[in-house]
């Protein structure tokens, strides 16, 4: 049995340039999930690679020209650390109007050293604590648990939103078999007409006994 349609399914990456290792890891464990489900064409998208650089006049701001990329996704990774960017932010926003699957992780570990960074650092704890009610996210130390976190959530979720659809193969009969199967047609006709036959006679046989019994008084 093989997969009817390969369907394209795109992941967007948000996050700040702390994290780009994760960044990177995304291409690949993104991958590496894809191997298991060869019915889907799964890219990652990072709006770095996607969006052309230069002006954009059309827009108001560089970000209003990322969202269409990020509308066009189905699925969306968003990767924290130590702060949170407010263009990353807005994506978030847009993904929860849109309805789209979101991932949430938290790298864990970071200790503010200064002012900045303690205020910094406190309005992301207060979007994670925001999160509670509504978003089941997962934390991490380093990126091979990262890794191992995305993997496990992209298997468990393609597997219930997009499960495989198969279509039977064409089987190619020999000719041998052919032959077969037409003995074996031919053979289920007569058996077909000597029940038929056989049924016919006992009938007209039991018709003959009740006309050769002697009328009621």
């Amino acid at each position: 049995m093989l997969p009817k349609t390969v369907r394209k399914v795109k992941i967007f990456i948000a996050s700040s340039a702390e994290v780009k290792a994760e960044r990177n890891e995304c291409i690949l464990h993104i991958n590496q999930v894809n191997k298991s489900h060869k019915h889907l064409d799964l890219e990652a998208v990072e709006w770095e690679y996607d969006l052309p650089k230069g002006g954009y006049p059309d827009f108001e701001t560089v970000q209003e020209a990322i969202n269409p990329i990020l509308e066009g996704c189905a699925i969306s990774v968003f990767i924290f650390h130590s702060k949170l960017g407010t263009y990353t932010q807005q994506e978030f926003e847009l993904v929860e109007t849109i309805g789209m699957k979101h991932f949430v992780f938290f790298k864990a570990g970071f200790s503010p050293k200064n002012k900045k960074q303690i205020e910094t650092y406190a309005r992301l704890i207060d979007f994670k604590e925001g999160l509670n009610e509504t978003v089941l996210y997962e934390e991490y130390l380093d990126t091979s648990k990262f890794g191992e976190l995305l993997k496990d959530n992209l298997h468990l979720y393609l597997s219930r939103q997009f499960p495989v659809t198969t279509a039977p193969q064409n089987v190619h009969l020999s000719d041998d078999i052919k032959t077969v199967l037409k003995i074996l047609t031919e053979k289920q006709e007569e058996i077909d007409e000597l029940k038929s036959n056989q049924l016919a006679l006992a009938n007209s046989d039991t018709q003959n006994k009740l006309k050769s019994l002697p009328a009621s008084p």
